[in-house]
């Protein structure tokens, strides 16, 4: 199995070692209730089936309001613990004991605004469901509304820690040695995987501040447009870039040779970008090279785009 250098020093100087699974999770009260009477006359009238059609109806508005304030916070919160750590394919982040306090104080900041947020929508509750009915018109009077400290209480998070699974022995008394034997190798191995896949998923992350990510566009797709150039996404990728070197817990080579490659891309001139054309344009075909070499270090970890 992979060797994973674990041991770290924090501020004050006091080593601490190993790595813990932290899995940040987040439950919230629904926005939209499925409208029984209207669905079972429109199935009725149609002969469809309610579980292939149903009229749905929306509770109360999230946006500008502190529901959406709240699926904010948890989406933000969610990033910040994510930047702490390494993503594994089968959930949570690998954190290093030293990045414990950070994460520690980042939901204790979060919980604090929660529960600001869950006053706030007690308070705007009758307001908010007030609003609902207007928009619904007669169609409110089939929908039983939930009160404002049921709601408030659903919207919830949670904190868990659970062992490193990259590291520690399996013990299996009294099974058969060879099936013992199997067992830890396959362990071991999927152990390796997972944190080879961590890895690449890291790379996949920096290469979307390059290529985009499905919601954003990336830095490729403004630099072969008319779009302004704009500082945000170089320096997120600079910082990212950074965090990214502490991530590299397999001190994979791959890894270290895709954050020297962006680093450029991260630190360019972007006013002599803006200011003339011909900048603008060999900064695009330095920034389509880096993807093509990037994608090679994905390939060599054995993941194809």
């Amino acid at each position: 199995m992979t060797e994973v250098n674990t041991t770290q020093t924090n501020q004050d100087g006091i080593k601490s070692t190993g790595n813990v699974l932290v899995h940040y999770g987040t439950h919230r009260a629904p926005t939209t209730v499925t409208h029984r009477p209207i669905t079972d006359h429109t199935c009725a009238t149609t002969g469809a089936d309610p579980k292939s059609l149903r009229t749905v109806a929306r509770l109360f508005e999230s946006k500008d309001t502190p529901v959406g304030r709240i699926l904010s916070l948890f989406a933000k919160t969610r990033v910040d613990i994510s930047r702490c750590g390494l993503k594994l394919p089968t959930g949570g982040y690998l954190v290093r004991a030293s990045k414990l306090e950070q994460i520690r104080k980042l939901y204790d900041e979060a919980d604090d605004e929660l529960e600001r947020q869950r006053g706030e929508l007690r308070i705007k509750f009758p307001a908010l469901i007030a609003q609902s009915k207007l928009k619904l018109g007669t169609a409110a009077d089939g929908i039983e509304f939930p009160d404002p400290e049921e709601t408030a209480g659903k919207f919830s998070h949670q904190l868990d820690y659970t062992p490193d699974p990259t590291a520690g022995a399996i013990v299996l008394d009294g099974v058969a040695e060879e099936v013992a034997a199997k067992v830890r190798a396959q362990a071991d191995k999927t152990r390796d995987n997972s944190l080879r896949d961590a890895h690449a998923g890291l790379i996949k992350e920096l290469l979307g501040f390059v290529t985009g990510n499905g919601k954003d566009v990336g830095i490729l797709g403004v630099l072969g447009s008319d779009c302004t150039i704009k500082s945000g996404r170089f320096n997120g990728l600079a910082k990212r870039l950074e965090e990214a070197r502490d991530l590299n817990y397999l001190n994979l080579p791959e890894v270290n040779e895709v954050i020297d490659a962006l680093k450029p891309l991260a630190t360019a001139d972007l006013d002599s970008a803006r200011a003339d054309d011909g900048e603008r344009r060999k900064l695009e075909v330095q920034a389509k090279g880096l993807v093509s070499s990037t994608t090679k270090a994905l390939a060599s970890l054995g993941v194809t785009l």
